[in-house]
């Protein structure tokens, strides 16, 4: 089974596929080749609480351990957390630079929004 067949079976598994969560398949494909990661692009997943935003960055980031990359997914409560201790104990740096390295960095607010994130890399 192709990854982006994989991810829609994922994501319909949990979630009814009604036309309105304007779930593209072309695009999702595209999604699960992981070549956004490589372009250094970045998702926002927006809607509804309980549409399957964080549900589907979830399968995105499954794609993309498939595909030997580095995931990190993390709630913006505890990286805010992190970042503010890292900064106390100066830190700051060594923190940032651990979520640099990351392939991809998926960022969950608790409601409405999902940020998939490739970090942007110094050269």
């Amino acid at each position: 089974m192709t990854d982006y067949r994989n991810i829609l079976r994922l994501y319909s598994q949990g979630h009814s596929q009604r036309e309105d969560r304007g779930l593209d398949r072309a695009e999702m494909s595209r999604y699960a080749t992981c070549g956004y990661i490589e372009e250094e692009h970045h998702i926002i997943l927006k809607g509804a609480t309980g549409s399957g935003k964080t549900y589907l960055a979830c399968a995105l980031g499954n794609a993309a351990c498939r595909k030997f990359k580095t995931v990190r997914y993390v709630r913006m409560p505890e990286l805010l957390d992190e970042l503010t201790i890292a900064r106390a104990e100066n830190q700051f740096r060594k923190v940032t630079k651990a979520y640099a390295k990351t392939d991809l960095l998926t960022l969950a607010r608790k409601h409405r929004l999902s940020y998939i994130v490739t970090p942007a890399r110094n050269q």
